[in-house]
């Protein structure tokens, strides 16, 4: 589910399970959002740069407060924060490394 605004709490959440019921005919589950991925995508895509985009969704906090915990408190931490940007530089460092590719002389005439 993608907007341009981060949302937290419930009634929000059912509102974005409501869209993402009509776009897949109840078929599917809302569990995360996203922002700019999307927006950036459809720039790229217009500008024919969507070969060169990896868009590596890492998901980094919750809209929902566990049970319990006030919605104030869910929005002042994020405790996915550093799991995801780690899990970020991994996959995005691996895949530079395999599309880059070992360095070569690649004048010479082997």
């Amino acid at each position: 589910m993608t907007g341009d605004d981060f949302w937290a709490g419930a009634e929000l959440s059912k509102s974005a399970q409501y869209v993402v019921d009509v776009w897949t005919d109840n078929k599917g589950k809302y569990c995360t959002s996203q922002m700019e991925d999307s927006g950036t995508a459809t720039v790229l895509a217009h500008h024919g740069y969507l070969d060169r985009y990896l868009d590596l969704r890492t998901a980094s906090d919750f809209d929902q407060p566990y049970p319990g915990q006030d919605i104030r408190d869910l929005l002042s931490q994020f405790p996915g924060a550093d799991p995801a940007v780690q899990n970020a530089y991994l996959v995005g460092s691996t895949v530079a490394h395999h599309l880059l590719g070992p360095t070569t002389d690649r004048g010479s005439s082997r």
